[in-house]
């Protein structure tokens, strides 16, 4: 973890982008930004997200977020969520097979939805928001 993130390495629980395994050749990472205490660490999410997919190289991944319990709080946080859209878009999204968002909140939702429109088409069509259920990220392991 201290190649990743020298601040998870202290806290894990400060920024919530976690490796998860890899599945057919495809890493998986799993974000769920109500549980990041560090939230609003902009530069060490960024950091982190960054050094973490520089690690797998050219694989093609897939990204899980997670937005149960996000409140107003996480979704106030558009300047770090717009560094991690451009960080995708710009160095990563031609590896990013897919995102699902899973378990949108209220609050992420709105902040999905002021994003949507200027988004990216290529990383627009990689993104499915699956509300109609809970789900949890053992589906996807």
């Amino acid at each position: 973890m201290d190649k990743i993130c020298p601040i998870c390495a202290k806290d894990p629980s400060s920024h919530s982008f976690k490796f998860m395994k890899e599945k057919n050749g495809h890493p998986i990472f799993y974000m769920k930004p109500a549980t990041a205490t560090k939230y609003d660490d902009g530069d060490g999410l960024v950091a982190h997200i960054e050094n973490a997919l520089t690690a797998i190289g050219d694989k093609r991944w897939i990204w899980i977020i997670d937005g149960e319990g996000m409140e107003a709080k996480h979704a106030a946080e558009l300047t770090t969520a717009q560094r991690v859209y451009r960080l995708i878009r710009d160095k990563y999204g031609a590896q990013l097979r897919t995102v699902k968002i899973i378990n949108p909140s209220w609050h992420m939702k709105a902040a999905i939805k002021l994003g949507w429109d200027t988004m990216d088409a290529r990383v627009r069509e990689k993104a499915e928001i699956l509300e109609d259920r809970y789900r949890s990220i053992i589906e996807y392991l």
